[in-house]
């Protein structure tokens, strides 16, 4: 879409929701802003076969995965309902997405609801990623989100998942994708090519989850994730285990930072191969006030030509004030930074400090 295509998507919108006012179940329109305005310090050392280094050290206005969406459901019959979801990312400060665009999917969905469960095809977030939970404290923001160094932050198109309703706690998630590739030389061309699972189990102050990635772009992944909740204190760990099998894949870049680093990856010929990985966090709360703190550290093997070659040691520091004005406002503050080394070196390394704001509607 365009950058035309916002005030023509919320116009449709309306026009929708004012259609449907004579229907018993109204659709929602939904959104938040979030902006944020921050110092960024990154420095790339790219070793041979592209010997050379940038650097970029600027201020930025970042639009922190912003959204906008349309969702709801209706009765079908007294135990079936219809249940439905399209949600597109804004670029809040200008438009940066590909081909300058103002908008991209998120995740889009139809499907029913009863009380077997939820089922849903469209476009959608792993189980895998969803089993975070509020785990990531800096979930969205440049270099303090875990895909900065973790895989497996996945949204899977192609997808159809089905979700059991809660049973005294547990919960369990299964998506399915054919890769719908076809020719001679197709390998993904079967009805489940990519499969994502996932178990949790929430009661009262404790939060446990595992999950399952298997061959979702191209990784097969293990984690586990924990959460305590001590009156006023959350504590957080997520544990991470993967094959990675796509060429010049890189650890989860932000922006141009992504294209940049796989580029490299992708010429000098090397794989990304195994990965584990562990983060910790905390949340504080005091009235308004949220405190938040994050460590994240992870090893990453690489081989050239097939042969294995070099770790890469990864880690990441985040911390963070965060103050509501309401359920819908918040400002917040962090400090975010982020460190790749490798035995020839450090090849990443970046921080940030900004502060900003998320208004919910």
């Amino acid at each position: 879409m365009k950058h035309h295509a916002l005030p023509l998507l919320v116009a449709a919108l309306s026009t929708g929701l004012a259609s449907a006012a004579l229907a018993d179940d109204l659709p929602t329109v939904y959104g938040k802003v979030n902006l944020s305005l921050q110092a960024v310090d990154t420095e790339v050392d790219r070793p041979a076969p592209l010997a050379n280094q940038v650097i970029d050290d600027n201020w930025q206005m970042r639009s922190n995965a912003s959204r906008l969406g349309v969702k709801g459901s209706y009765g079908i019959s007294d135990s079936l309902k219809a249940v439905y979801k399209l949600e597109y990312e804004i670029s809040a400060d200008e438009g940066d997405f590909s081909g300058g665009d103002e908008l991209k999917a998120r995740n889009m969905y139809a499907g029913l609801q009863g009380s077997f469960g939820t089922v849903i095809a469209g476009r959608h977030d792993s189980p895998l990623k969803l089993v975070q939970g509020d785990v990531d404290r800096f979930n969205d923001l440049l270099l303090g989100d875990i895909r900065e160094v973790l895989v497996g932050e996945e949204r899977i198109k192609n997808i159809v998942m089905y979700s059991t309703p809660s049973m005294a706690g547990f919960g369990f998630h299964l998506a399915i994708a054919p890769g719908e590739e076809s020719g001679n030389n197709a390998r993904d061309d079967g009805l489940a090519d990519s499969v994502s699972a996932a178990v949790t189990y929430q009661q009262d102050i404790f939060y446990v989850a595992l999950a399952v990635d298997e061959n979702v772009a191209g990784n097969d992944v293990i984690r586990a994730v924990g959460e305590i909740t001590l009156d006023a204190l959350k504590l957080g760990a997520i544990y991470q285990t993967a094959d990675i099998n796509r060429r010049g894949q890189s650890l989860g870049l932000s922006g141009e930072l992504r294209g940049f680093y796989s580029s490299y990856l992708a010429i000098a010929g090397i794989d990304l191969t195994d990965q584990d990985g562990y983060l910790l966090s905390a949340e504080w709360t005091s009235g308004d006030i949220v405190l938040k703190a994050q460590w994240m550290q992870a090893t990453t093997d690489w081989e050239i030509s097939g042969v294995a070659s070099d770790q890469m040691d990864s880690t990441q520091l985040a911390l963070g004030a965060d103050y509501r004005l309401n359920k819908q406002a918040t400002l917040f503050a962090y400090w975010a930074s982020v460190e790749h080394d490798t035995n020839a070196g450090t090849v990443f390394d970046g921080s940030t400090i900004g502060a900003g704001f998320e208004l919910k509607f």
